[in-house]
């Protein structure tokens, strides 16, 4: 038991969402500037916590390659991953999404784009408290 949560009380889900599988999501309603419509989508969030979570934690995919930044992430089409066209990785469009909306597991993303997936968490959510001092000071206390 950590922090008042006992993983073992809550019920197993009969089919695992396995960290790094690319799903066909319904990402439909949407607000603003959200990727919309029905897309690839790379489950991010570890798959022990997703065998006992309503909810996984992904970052869609959009049609076509894009100029190579950070924050997007070319992702070539091939066999193993599922894709029917190249597309690229929406690093700040990341969301939790209900299970009730991953239609079909289409395949798998190759290790090292994953690899990439987490370069760009630490340029997203980490570099500037980590020049910063921040997390050190964290550490410590």
């Amino acid at each position: 038991m950590k922090n008042g949560l006992s993983l073992t009380s809550v019920n197993m889900k009969q089919e695992p969402f396995i960290q790094g599988d690319i799903w066909l999501t319904d990402l439909e309603p949407t607000k603003g500037a959200e990727m919309k419509k029905t897309r690839p989508c790379v489950v991010v969030s570890r798959t022990k916590i997703n065998v006992y979570l309503d909810t996984l934690t992904v970052i869609p995919l959009t049609s076509g390659l894009k100029k190579a930044r950070i924050l997007r992430i070319n992702v070539p089409k091939s066999a193993h991953n599922g894709l029917d066209h190249d597309s690229c990785l929406e690093i700040v469009q990341i969301r939790a999404l209900s299970h009730q909306r991953c239609l079909k597991k289409l395949g798998r993303l190759e290790a090292p784009l994953f690899e990439s997936i987490k370069e760009a968490f630490y340029e997203y959510f980490w570099k500037d408290l980590h020049r910063e001092g921040i997390i050190g000071a964290w550490r410590a206390a």
